[in-house]
């Protein structure tokens, strides 16, 4: 997943500023964690530590019904826009056997 959405971002020359983890169970309580990284990134391997990261501060249980990541707060490749509001998220998931992407 983490690849997908580093893909996303570096296709469309963005970087992230936020990774965002997203798990819902099977009884549907959903619960979302991000990260804020100190400088905007777009390699699979930052999102990935990231991301694992915050999965680690989770517990899973029996019934996980989506798994998702995504990059929010993101620009241009370069130095931040004076006004560097989010573009559209760059996502990756899973559930129920369906991936998906966004943008």
């Amino acid at each position: 997943m983490a690849d997908k959405v580093a893909g996303h971002v570096r296709e469309q020359g963005l970087v992230a500023r936020t990774v965002v983890l997203k798990v819902r169970y099977g009884d549907f309580k959903t619960l979302t964690r991000s990260h804020t990284f100190a400088t905007p990134q777009a390699t699979a391997p930052s999102f990935w530590t990231a991301a694992r990261a915050l999965l680690d501060g989770l517990e899973l249980r029996d019934g996980v019904r989506l798994l998702g990541v995504s990059a929010l707060g993101c620009w241009r490749a370069g130095p931040p826009p004076a006004n560097s509001s989010s573009c559209r998220s760059a996502r990756a998931g899973g559930g129920g056997g369906t991936g998906r992407t966004g943008g």
